[in-house]
């Protein structure tokens, strides 16, 4: 069966369920995606959005060469996805190496391979205003690519990464070439490699934007840089503060923070010690008062390099408060955080809730991705934040229970996909905690049996669906 049949499956079965019952159970031919697939055969996955979610259609799915990079040579195009995201991929190594061309143009790498592929966005920059960092994105239309030239200095060797924070596509520079192409707009970061001494050097220059870089870039190896501004509360009066920079990756052990600084008068200047994005603590003595973390697009070492933050508010109340299905706040609890282009796709940076469940990590801004993990007694939930802040949050309390067979009645294991999450019944049994509650539509496969579309009102109350997949002809 080719993508075609697929989404012609598909286009029939939202005619079906157009008038939707209190559930229904659609057996289809058209395969599924699946935990697992034999080496050499085809098989099907999903695309997702990173960030919200939901299906991305009429993206191309392509296969990058051993040790080239989303910005270089890509071979053929190898299937493309259809309105609900479904791409029925060909026979490869279920270990090659991916990529996503999206319909608007543009290439995005996916997170993994399994049966949902998480599809990454390129962000676009915002102007920050006084009191914040520069770099806010948002989750636009991945931007056009534009040339650039670069002039190199004082460098052992001349060797060029380019790439937003950590997402591509790359651009490399070897020898004596000078040009790079880069996204047209949006926050990234030159790396300088040093690969002719013994241990690789790396020097990163951080920019908020790259629609304000002109050419010819000068790119050098300088010493020294100042990050100074001025902590005030909320009638704009200076307060004593404890300055520190803290780990990106939200560890919040000892190891992670140095000794904060203190500055009684609130101004403060920092050194930069480490070039790239980094994250800045701003804590008032007064522990009444809510402090503020900053994410710091920081450049690399010069002698008159200085990033002015400006008046950086503290105080307020909690940016965030997450609450679990029963209205308790989640204390101590792991979130996940995303902001589009500044991540790679399928990762968050994990951010404890303090001991009353409020947000501990960077400042937030609406298009921010939220990402409570799954435990034991729930599925992941998933949200992007909206509107200006602060937010609260509570986890969803709807329930579903499964149970799967063959013609027979024997309990038959199966891929379950729902949203962009998956879960695997190994013993035909499962129960799905945490779920939104309202319509919910779930696609079953299980390799060498007929799939299933399946369209559930999902409530509080745990209700089993049986679900019978036959042999396939």
């Amino acid at each position: 069966m080719n993508v075609s049949c697929v989404r012609s499956t598909f286009v029939v079965l939202a005619l079906l369920t157009a008038c939707v019952s209190p559930e229904r159970i659609t057996v289809v031919d058209a395969p599924m995606p699946l935990e697992a697939h034999a080496d050499g055969q085809p098989y099907v996955v999903r695309l997702v959005d990173d960030l919200s979610g939901e299906p991305v259609a009429g993206a191309a799915v392509v296969r990058v060469p051993d040790g080239a990079t989303a910005g270089e040579a890509i071979e053929r195009v190898l299937a493309s996805s259809d309105h609900e995201g479904f791409v029925r991929m060909p026979a490869s190594p279920p270990w090659a190496e991916h990529v996503v061309r999206l319909a608007g143009g543009g290439v995005v790498a996916v997170a993994d391979l399994g049966p949902v592929w998480r599809v990454g966005r390129a962000g676009e920059a915002k102007a920050a205003g006084p009191g914040s960092a520069a770099g806010a994105v948002d989750g636009g239309e991945p931007p056009a690519l534009r040339s650039l030239q670069v002039q190199l200095r004082h460098m052992p060797s001349r060797d060029i990464a380019w790439g937003p924070t950590e997402v591509g596509p790359w651009s490399r520079l070897y020898n004596l070439q000078r040009t790079v192409e880069l996204p047209s707009r949006g926050p990234g970061e030159f790396w300088l490699r040093d690969q002719m001494a013994e241990q690789e050097s790396v020097r990163r220059f951080a920019f908020p934007e790259t629609r304000d870089l002109v050419e010819p870039l000068l790119l050098e190896w300088p010493p020294g840089v100042q990050v100074a501004g001025r902590a005030v509360d909320g009638a704009g009066t200076p307060v004593p503060v404890l300055v520190r920079w803290r780990a990106l990756e939200g560890d919040e052990g000892a190891a992670a923070a140095p000794r904060p600084r203190t500055f009684p008068d609130g101004g403060f200047h920092m050194p930069g010690e480490v070039a790239g994005m980094a994250l800045l603590e701003v804590a008032p003595v007064d522990e009444a008062l809510r402090g503020r973390r900053l994410l710091v697009p920081v450049p690399e070492r010069g002698a008159t390099s200085r990033v002015e933050l400006g008046d950086v508010r503290v105080g307020g109340p909690a940016p965030l408060v997450v609450r679990d299905a029963s209205s308790k706040r989640l204390r101590g609890a792991a979130v996940g955080w995303q902001r589009a282009g500044w991540q790679a796709a399928g990762i968050t940076a994990a951010w404890p809730l303090d001991a009353r469940g409020e947000w501990l990590g960077p400042d937030l801004q609406a298009g921010d991705g939220i990402v409570v993990p799954a435990s034991s007694d729930r599925v992941a939930f998933r949200t992007v934040l909206a509107g200006a802040g602060p937010w609260e949050l509570q986890l969803p309390a709807g329930q579903l229970a499964l149970a799967i067979t063959d013609a027979r009645g024997a309990p038959l294991p199966a891929t379950v996909t729902w949203r962009d999450d998956h879960a695997v019944a190994a013993a035909g049994e499962l129960f799905l905690r945490g779920l939104p509650c309202g319509r919910l539509r779930l696609y079953v496969g299980a390799a060498g049996h007929r799939s299933a579309v399946v369209d559930a009102d999902v409530d509080t109350t745990a209700r089993t669906l049986r679900i019978v997949l036959p042999e396939s002809p």
